[in-house]
């Protein structure tokens, strides 16, 4: 009958065994298509589902390396593409970089991890939130007058935030694929943070240069 369960040859003791079973054959396609039609069924067309990628939305930070007289802070852009950063893309990352670089300054990628797999929201607006995780953000103003290419997008984060991240990303590597869900707890603390630079001040949440 279309309802049944699949026949399972082995009992699903774990969780491997059940990863097993679903990446064998068509077993994860069948699957698949009858939690989305289930899903259908109960919330119509606006409902979540389920999909398999292998290129997926990617966050990507990019930090300028430079001093920019911010002593323990760093400039980064947060940014994103709907596909994948691959090396010599000539995406949006790489062509942020290019720009950087032809102003003398040096920037370096901090991160560019895919879109959690669990999230279901829209991947500007994942950035957004992820703006918010990773430092505070810097108003357009005065990221044009320091000529950062593209002034929008980009947050003022520490030397601390950026060691926390890094080493947090090397170690999930080892036993996953690291997504944007880990900065659901790496996340910017301003209690740690060093005062700001003193020709700067957060005003409605943002940085500015003081008048």
């Amino acid at each position: 009958m279309a309802n049944q369960l699949p026949a399972r040859p082995l009992q699903w003791r774990t969780w491997d065994d059940f990863a097993k079973w679903f990446w064998k054959d068509k077993n994860s396609d069948d699957l698949i298509e009858k939690m989305n039609t289930y899903a259908f069924k109960r919330k119509g067309a606006t409902c979540q589902r389920i999909r398999k990628e292998q290129d997926s939305p990617t966050i990507y930070g990019v930090v300028i390396r430079d001093d920019m007289d911010v002593g323990d802070w760093k400039f980064c852009k947060i940014g994103f593409a709907n596909i994948s950063c691959k090396p010599k893309s000539e995406g949006r990352m790489e062509q942020l970089i290019d720009n950087i670089d032809s102003l003398d300054i040096e920037g370096k990628v901090l991160f560019k991890l895919p879109v959690d797999f669990a999230d279901p929201g829209k991947v500007y607006e994942v950035a957004n939130e992820i703006r918010k995780a990773v430092g505070y953000p810097v108003h357009k103003d005065l990221a044009q007058h320091l000529e950062l290419p593209n002034p929008t997008d980009w947050v003022l984060t520490t030397l601390l935030y950026i060691r926390v991240l890094k080493e947090a990303v090397k170690r999930d590597m080892e036993t996953q694929i690291v997504s944007t869900k880990i900065f659901t707890k790496v996340k910017f603390d301003q209690k740690r943070a060093p005062e700001l630079p003193n020709w700067l001040h957060i005003r409605d949440g943002k940085v500015i240069r003081k008048p």
